[in-house]
Formats: C-alpha cells, sequence, structure tokens
C-alpha cells in the first residue's frame, strides 16, 4: 500500500510539475511572439512619441505655437538609445507657386528646410519651437530674405519631419502651419494624431 501511495504521490507531482512546465513555456513563448512584432523582428529598438502616443511613420501631428516636444521610448527593456538625426523637407505633395523678386517660385523645390526650425534637443527627447502666429507667409519671408506673395496653397500637409533613431529606423511626422481654414497656429490643449500617410 504505502509503494502505491508514493507512487502515486509522484506521479501527482510530475503531473503538477509539468502544467507549471508547460505555463512557463507558453509565457515566454508569448513574450518571443510579442516582442517580435513590437520590435518589427528584433530590427527596431526604439520609436518616436508625442503627448505620450507612440507615433507610426507617417503620422500627422497638429503641433502647436511655442514647445512641441518629441520622445524617444525603448522598444524593449534590452534597448539602448543612441544619437537621433532630426530633419525638415518641404513635402513635394503640398506644391504651390509664391512670387519674389526674382519671379515665381515653386514651393516644392525649397527642399531641406531644416535650418528654418528651431529644434532643441536634450538627451531621449527633441522640442520643434514655432513661434506664435507664424504661417507660411511669414515662413517663405524669411526664406526669401523679402516679403512674397503667396499663390493658392492646396490642403495637404505643408512639411514632413524625419527622425531618423540610431537602430537606423525612420519616422515621418506630418505638419503645417494652419489649421483646416488658413487660421494660423495657436496653443491648444489636446494633442491630435491623425494618419492619413501611411508608408508600407
Amino acid at each position: 500500500m504505502a509503494t502505491k501511495k508514493r507512487s502515486r504521490t509522484r506521479s501527482r507531482a510530475g503531473a503538477a510539475v509539468g502544467v507549471i512546465v508547460i505555463v512557463i513555456v507558453l509565457i515566454l513563448g508569448g513574450f518571443a511572439i510579442w516582442l517580435t512584432l513590437e520590435t518589427d523582428g528584433f530590427t527596431k529598438s526604439q520609436y518616436l512619441t508625442y503627448g505620450g502616443q507612440k507615433i507610426e511613420t507617417g503620422t500627422r501631428v497638429d503641433m502647436t505655437a511655442g514647445e512641441n516636444k518629441f520622445e524617444i521610448e525603448k522598444a524593449h527593456p534590452f534597448a539602448e538609445i543612441g544619437d537621433y538625426t532630426v530633419t525638415v523637407m518641404a513635402n513635394t505633395e503640398a506644391n504651390f507657386y509664391y512670387t519674389t523678386s526674382g519671379g515665381v517660385q515653386a514651393y516644392s523645390q525649397l527642399g531641406d528646410v531644416t535650418e528654418m526650425f528651431e529644434i532643441e534637443k536634450q538627451g531621449a527627447s527633441f522640442c520643434l519651437i514655432l513661434p506664435e502666429g507664424y504661417g507660411m507667409q511669414e515662413f517663405l519671408n524669411e526664406c526669401s530674405g523679402e516679403t512674397v506673395t503667396l499663390g493658392e496653397m492646396p490642403e495637404a500637409d505643408q512639411f514632413i519631419m524625419t527622425v531618423t533613431l540610431s537602430d537606423g529606423k525612420a519616422t515621418q511626422v506630418y505638419f503645417s502651419f494652419e489649421y483646416e481654414g488658413g487660421d494660423t497656429r495657436v496653443p491648444v490643449e489636446d494633442v491630435t494624431l491623425d494618419p492619413p500617410h501611411i508608408i508600407f
């Protein structure tokens, strides 16, 4: 009888250990799947956020006058945040024409306009600063060094900000000086993320 009881006890203990092992394997497997998806097949170690929300490439951000703070977060606990670059380009899809003393100019030909923006990098975050009441008129006046005459502008986002992280991944953020209706930007409290530009 004692031998049978010990055998049953061992059997139950073995079954319990088996269940524990299966649970651990499922947990580790689930974590591995989550980590693979979150890091794009372990190739992505960081991502960009604005207002606490993760930004996918091609997202449109309604920035405000003043400091617009972006932060770089780790995609997994073992990631390291290294150096990164921030550039701003005129969006060629938002092309329109404006007139200077030198004649008619195409907005799409401006190309890289990073130096026209105030960008402050502080460790794993940076701020893009927009002056209050600043719009396309003021921007092109500064670019041209004179007062320009604006043509009709399309509704497409005017700029593309590209943040290239140290893992080699780049996130494109679309933004404009004006909201719908042409009003220049003023400070607002709400953060609006809208991704109409999907890039595969």
